[in-house]
């Protein structure tokens, strides 16, 4: 075992924040990170995609049930180097941090809510994207980077995402700048998607794509692709390839028979397949100078049910669900 420098608390649904005190606080060693599958605070943390920042180990116990009262049960461990970036409170990049923040009151519509990303990731791309809940408003959201505003926008009710570049000029020559985002007025607005790179890939899911789901009796999360859905990529200036992974659950769960998928870059279709049980496919997507930098890929399906007019329970839940699902991942190659 190497030596331990200090055992930081763990206050219970706040965890990660004693990692934000620590690297705040000048904090630099690697950092163990030991959580419970069925929790996600992790996420809350861009552990990068490269050596030590991205590994994770997981003590897997085939029937945890049977150890009930054994501690440590099943568990997964990061090592994390230097993260990309990570998130302070009033985030709802999980459903589980979104009820965080609604227990604590933090949130857009409390007041501006803080990130920190690494020195490096300047001269990249920043990815901000959520919900607006209320129908009735349409607030700025304003980001900014080391108290310089990067970006200014109106959004409008429902679902919202953007790619910002980033200026190596809000450098204050610290190792994390700090990325504040607020909303003129303080509005409920959700922020469901953050990520910034500069060596790296960068997506998030844009129009047909539903919010992301959270079993917490079986840690199991995912979201609904409806008929249509739209990834937006950003590659790094050095990327030959994308490779997108997905991987989902067996339509035939929902349907009669199995769903055709058509993955598209463009015009070309790199993906026409029918699924009929639990998948797993990777698609390749060669770059060109007529693509440049950024990518759209598409999604479609062609079956969807609308729950309001399933089962003997009814509900008010009028979203088009098409396939779920449980992975997805882009990366870039050179």
């Amino acid at each position: 075992m190497p030596p331990i420098d200090r055992k930081l608390p763990a206050p219970p649904q706040h965890e990660w924040l004693e990692l934000v005190k620590y690297w705040n606080n000048g904090g630099r060693a690697p950092v163990w990170l030991v959580v419970d599958p069925m929790r996600h605070a992790v996420d809350l943390i861009g552990r990068g995609t490269g050596g030590e920042e991205a590994t994770g180990y997981r003590w897997h116990m085939p029937y945890p049930a049977m150890l009930g009262g054994v501690r440590p049960n099943e568990m997964d461990w990061y090592q994390i180097a230097r993260p990309d970036w990570y998130a302070g409170e009033g985030w709802e990049l999980t459903p589980e941090a979104a009820g965080v923040s609604q227990v604590d009151g933090r949130g857009l519509s409390r007041g501006a809510i803080d990130a920190w990303i690494a020195r490096e990731t300047l001269s990249g791309t920043l990815v901000v994207g959520g919900r607006n809940f209320d129908p009735a408003a349409q607030p700025r959201l304003e980001v900014l980077v080391n108290d310089r505003l990067q970006d200014s926008s109106v959004v409008a009710p429902g679902y919202f995402l953007r790619f910002i570049p980033l200026d190596q000029r809000s450098d204050a020559q610290a190792d994390f700048a700090k990325v504040t985002i607020r909303t003129t007025p303080p509005s409920r607005v959700g922020i469901e998607q953050f990520d910034a790179s500069s060596d790296r890939a960068v997506f998030g899911y844009g129009q047909g794509w539903l919010e992301p789901e959270f079993n917490p009796q079986n840690g199991l999360r995912w979201r609904w692709l409806s008929e249509r859905g739209e990834l937006r990529v950003r590659a790094p200036a050095r990327a030959s390839t994308l490779t997108l992974h997905l991987e989902g659950e067996s339509p035939r769960k929902y349907f009669s028979r199995g769903s055709r998928l058509v993955v598209r870059s463009g015009q070309r279709a790199l993906i026409d397949r029918v699924l009929s049980s639990d998948f797993a496919v990777d698609a390749v997507i060669p770059m060109t100078a007529e693509s440049g930098r950024d990518v759209t890929i598409t999604l479609e399906t062609d079956q969807v049910f609308v729950p309001a007019e399933h089962g003997w329970r009814r509900s008010g839940d009028r979203r088009h669900l098409g396939l779920r699902i449980f992975k997805c991942t882009v990366r870039a190659t050179s």
